[in-house]
């Protein structure tokens, strides 16, 4: 007899004993291989996930969010993802594989995450922070890559002049007689 799925639409999904495949592995030729995510996913207590949020299966571990840790809706926590208790994560958060996060982090909406990186506990992450290396030191980032915050302030001020700072700049050397 046909296993009971079997005989469902073909929409319907695998009981969640099935192993899923969600990565796979690319050849020199092109050719895509189904990697097996055989791990799990571990919640801890007080753990909120909001609607259509997406968290990953593990490839051979565990997939681990801390407890009291909220997730707002619409984040992605990827494969391997280690995230620490009290953490809050805004809307469009997106982390990528094989990631570890500290306690207490607080990420603003639309914040994304490389694969393989480290942040310390006590970090806060905003204005759509894109995190590209580990964060080292607790504190406030912001910007793409991310900045501490005060950087990534004076830097998108002084972004706003360049037209005008570019103009000075020519007419200085015009007036110096065109060195360049």
């Amino acid at each position: 007899m046909a296993a009971w799925w079997a005989t469902r639409r073909r929409s319907a999904p695998a009981p969640s004993s099935a192993p899923r495949v969600t990565d796979s592995l690319r050849t020199s030729r092109g050719k895509s291989h189904p990697i097996p995510q055989t791990g799990n996913v571990v919640l801890g207590d007080r753990v909120r996930v909001g609607a259509n949020c997406c968290i990953d299966r593990a490839a051979y571990r565990t997939t681990r969010i801390g407890a009291g840790t909220k997730l707002d809706n619409l984040c992605h926590i990827a494969h391997n993802v280690q995230i620490g208790e009290d953490c809050l994560l805004t809307s469009m958060f997106c982390v990528a594989g094989s990631t570890t996060i500290g306690n207490r982090v607080i990420a603003s909406g639309q914040t994304g995450v490389l694969d393989h990186v480290k942040i310390c506990d006590d970090v806060v992450l905003v204005h759509r922070a894109g995190v590209t290396g580990d964060i080292d030191q607790p504190g406030t980032y912001a910007g793409l890559p991310v900045q501490p915050l005060k950087d990534y302030l004076r830097n998108t001020a002084v972004v706003r002049l360049l037209g005008e700072l570019r103009q000075r700049l020519l007419a200085l050397e015009r007036a110096q007689g065109g060195a360049s």
